[in-house]
């Protein structure tokens, strides 16, 4: 992702929005990789701190990459825009407060795994509408151009979004492991080779 980014920007691709959100996926898997070893109570949750502030930042450019992408209307979206660029001003800040990361705690296998502040719901929310909003426009334009770049993108941020997605339930309490968390790989694996190989996007 970090390296998709960099390539997209490096070239001035038109899709800069696609560059900004790979970049905030390789911000939040950083920190990530940084938090399973972790070797106290204080650096898990600075690192879970920093990791959130990359997937408060996943959706938003998510969105925007993909009306981008699907060369949407831009000021049919006017209104999401300013709502999301809202919600990042008020989420990443509350990342660093009891409101949104409330403690960490043992949970299965993991000695310090999160657990969700009152306001994280919000977070979520705000997380799974940008998620199925740009789910709608890749579907709508498959539909009328029926291009098998617009089904690919589909399909692959499907399992990048699917995967990652295993990570919440543990905040919530739910016994559920990250099991998905090797498909955000997958999908950057499989979108660089449709790119370099098969001339997508750009």
């Amino acid at each position: 992702s970090l390296g998709l980014g960099i390539l997209f920007i490096s070239k001035k691709s038109r899709f800069r929005q696609f560059s900004y959100y790979n970049l905030a996926i390789a911000l939040w898997s950083c920190f990530y990789v940084g938090w399973q070893y972790a070797g106290s109570r204080e650096s898990a949750i600075w690192l879970i701190e920093l990791l959130m502030v990359g997937a408060t930042l996943i959706p938003r450019f998510y969105f925007l990459s993909v009306a981008e992408i699907v060369d949407a209307d831009a000021s049919q979206f006017k209104w999401i825009k300013r709502i999301n660029t809202f919600c990042v001003l008020i989420f990443i800040p509350l990342m660093f407060t009891r409101w949104m990361i409330h403690s960490v705690s043992v949970k299965l296998d993991f000695p310090y795994w999160p657990n969700a502040g009152k306001l994280f719901p919000l977070f979520l929310l705000y997380f799974f509408i940008n998620v199925l909003l740009g789910y709608y426009l890749l579907y709508k334009k498959y539909r009328a151009t029926k291009s098998n770049r617009y089904l690919f993108m589909f399909v692959t941020t499907l399992i990048a979004f699917t995967g990652g997605s295993t990570n919440y339930f543990l905040w919530l309490d739910i016994p559920i492991p990250p099991v998905g968390n090797i498909l955000v790989g997958i999908y950057a694996v499989l979108v660089a080779v449709a790119i370099t190989k098969l001339n997508l996007l750009d």
